[in-house]
C-alpha cells in the first residue's frame, strides 16, 4: 500500500465521523512519505485506524482536534509511525494495560463495549506491527502503529503457488 495515498482514503473516510462529532480533523501526512509503501490488509488496518479515530472523537472535549498522521522513525528510518492524537483527558497511568483488555471499557457511551482497542492490538500483532499508547505532555491521547516501511512497492516478479513456496511452512505471526 502506497503510504500517503492509505492515508488519504482513512482520512476521508474518518472526516466525517469527526465532523458529526463536532471535533476539528487534521491529516499531518509529512514530507517524504510519498515514496514509502507498507505491507498489510488494507480492510483491517483501514478499521483498525477508524477505531482509534472513533475512540479519539468519543473522549475528544467538544470542538476538540483529532490529528491522523504519519512519520519515519527509527535510526534508519525503516518504521512508519501512523498515528491519532486527540485533546482528551489522556488515559490514567493506572488503566493503560486495561484498555487492550476484551470488555473493559471506561468510555460513558452504552454503545462502546470493550472491543475496539482489543481489535486493534489484534490487527497490529497479526501486521508484525505494535500498538504504542505513546506519552505526551499534557492533556491527550496519542496511539500509534508502528509498522515496517518501504521506499519502493514490492513487487510479485515470480509468483509462486503455496505449495511451492518454502515460506508457506512459516509459522504464522
Amino acid at each position: 500500500l502506497n503510504l500517503k495515498s492509505f492515508l488519504a482514503e482513512c482520512a476521508e473516510e474518518n472526516a466525517i465521523v469527526v465532523k458529526q462529532d463536532n471535533r476539528s480533523w487534521t491529516l499531518d501526512a509529512g514530507d517524504g512519505l510519498d515514496a514509502c509503501w507498507i505491507f498489510g490488509d488494507p480492510i483491517l488496518l483501514r478499521r483498525l485506524i477508524g477505531n482509534l479515530v472513533l475512540n479519539a472523537a468519543d473522549h475528544s472535549p467538544p470542538r476538540g482536534g483529532i490529528t491522523l498522521g504519519a512519520r519515519l522513525r527509527g535510526k534508519d528510518l525503516s518504521f512508519v509511525e501512523i498515528y491519532v492524537r486527540d485533546e482528551g483527558q489522556g488515559i490514567p497511568e493506572n488503566r493503560r494495560e486495561a484498555i487492550y483488555r476484551k470488555y473493559d471499557t471506561s468510555a460513558a457511551s452504552t454503545k462502546n463495549v470493550g472491543l475496539g482497542l482489543a481489535f486493534c492490538k489484534l490487527v497490529a500483532e497479526r501486521h508484525s506491527a505494535r500498538l504504542e499508547l505513546l506519552d505526551s505532555a499534557g492533556p491527550g491521547t496519542t496511539f500509534a502503529l508502528v509498522l515496517p516501511v518501504s521506499a519502493k512497492p514490492v513487487a510479485e516478479e515470480n509468483p509462486q503457488s503455496p505449495e511451492s513456496d518454502e515460506r508457506s511452512n512459516c509459522p504464522t505471526p
